[in-house]
């Protein structure tokens, strides 16, 4: 299985963090899913969700692409602002 890395707020920048949570968000939202069918249907609990879409300071990939993979989407933005991410994981979830 690929590694899938964690990253904390303070190794991002703060704008990159509001646009994670924004984008997961939004996505939920457009998808027309609440937050715990989103939960439930990615197998996250309510609260993983929650805290990727407010910037609680810890953004796990292994939850991350879950909820990628739910909603068939990839992240606006390029990986290379994410040291030691895997090329696999940037092609398959970054749009840039």
């Amino acid at each position: 299985m690929t590694e899938k890395p964690i990253y904390y707020a303070s190794e991002l920048e703060a704008d990159m963090c509001f646009e994670i949570a924004m984008f997961l968000f939004a996505t939920r939202r457009n998808s027309g899913l609440s937050i715990t069918e989103a939960a439930v249907r990615s197998g996250l609990a309510v609260n993983d969700v929650d805290e990727l879409e407010t910037q609680a300071g810890r953004y796990d990939f292994a939850k991350i692409t879950k909820l990628l993979d739910l909603y068939k989407k990839k992240l606006p933005m390029s990986a290379s602002c994410f040291k030691k991410m895997p090329l696999k994981l940037a092609e398959k979830y970054f749009e840039n």
